[in-house]
């Protein structure tokens, strides 16, 4: 049996440490590009949950203002006397206009209403006290 010599081209051969530390360098800043995108992800998700959670509480605790009687607004010294209800389930300004003064013109009621109680708008929730006038 007789040896033979086989030559390899040198230029193709790399040393290891070389192509090693490359492989490890990539292998580093893949990692650290998932990384920073799952912050990403993470700080985009509880920003979402934040800002619901928010327009929640606001819809849910701004829609029900508090009833407060007060004798500074201008229709309100044309009111004269008030008496107070508790707005029940289901209540509307309009059933409590009906209710409450069936022989006046329940526009007028409830504009006398929202301003003896500083309400902007119309909503009510359940529980709420309003001041109602009793002229």
């Amino acid at each position: 049996m007789s040896a033979q010599i086989i030559e390899f081209p040198m230029d193709r051969i790399k040393p290891v440490s070389v192509s090693i530390a490359r492989t490890t360098r990539q292998a580093r800043l893949a990692a650290e590009t998932t990384q920073r995108v799952s912050y990403f992800r993470v700080a985009m998700f509880w920003l979402l949950v934040v800002g619901l959670i928010y327009v929640m509480l606001s819809s849910t605790f701004g829609a029900g203002q508090s009833a407060q009687a007060t004798n500074t607004a201008p229709a309100v010294s044309q009111i004269g006397e008030f008496k107070y209800i508790t707005v029940m389930q289901g209540d509307t300004m309009w059933s409590i206009a009906s209710r409450y003064a069936p022989e006046q013109d329940a526009w007028t009621f409830i504009s006398d209403v929202k301003a003896l109680n500083n309400l902007s708008d119309s909503l009510l929730s359940p529980g709420q006290r309003l001041a109602l006038p009793t002229n």
